[in-house]
């Protein structure tokens, strides 16, 4: 993770799925996690989660 925030933009933003290790990098802010759903009823979907580049 240390890698891809030094080759980010400040203020960028990095989605990734799955989740990455609870310690993150102080160069990258977590902003949170949502879940997606891609079907009507919920069954399938994924974790979407944010950071952003300090």
């Amino acid at each position: 993770m240390a890698s891809v925030a030094h080759m980010m933009n400040p203020r960028g933003v990095l989605l990734v799925n799955p989740a990455l290790p609870a310690q993150h990098p102080t160069a990258l802010e977590y902003l949170g996690r949502r879940s997606v759903s891609y079907s009507a009823d919920g069954a399938f979907g994924d974790d979407v989660v944010v950071y952003r580049r300090r």
